[in-house]
């Protein structure tokens, strides 16, 4: 008896299948010293009133940050 392999059915674009791909990431916008000194604050504020976590302020302040 001899066993055949199952069909291999590949989908490419346009076909059933395909997954809509999420927009690219578009870089932040260039913010000035005195914006990103605002944002920090604000962040510190909303860190020390317990709205975010410590977590959630790193990752926002390197947000920030890396907005040049």
């Amino acid at each position: 008896m001899m066993f055949r392999r199952p069909m291999v059915v590949r989908h490419g674009p346009g076909l059933l299948g395909e997954r809509p791909q999420a927009p690219a990431a578009t870089p932040p916008p260039t913010m000035s010293s005195e914006e990103r000194i605002t944002q920090l604050q604000e962040l510190g504020e909303l860190k020390a009133s317990g709205v975010l976590t410590d977590e959630e302020f790193q990752r926002e302040k390197r947000r920030v940050l890396g907005a040049v």
